[in-house]
């Protein structure tokens, strides 16, 4: 949890970062 309250990349990309 870093690039979803910090860049323009939406939430779900966020949490796919987080499970892979």
């Amino acid at each position: 949890m870093y690039v979803a309250s910090s860049g323009p990349l939406p939430a779900p990309i966020h949490l796919r970062l987080e499970i892979t």
